[in-house]
């Protein structure tokens, strides 16, 4: 997308993790990552997700 020239500086200046690009991951290795970080979002916000809808079965 080109996105670089819309970025200010200093963001480029931060130190960040490994670079997406020079990871050889495989395709399973894809699948696992993206499961275990869907898990982990799941895992913090079920409880906000859920909440609203006992709110609406009460007797």
């Amino acid at each position: 997308m080109k996105m670089e020239r819309h970025v200010e500086a200093w963001v480029f200046q931060i130190p960040g993790g490994v670079d997406a690009g020079s990871v050889g991951m495989d395709w399973p290795g894809r699948i696992r990552a993206g499961w275990d970080a869907v898990k982990d979002i799941v895992g913090r916000v079920w409880f906000y997700v859920s909440m609203p809808s006992c709110e609406i079965v009460t007797f």
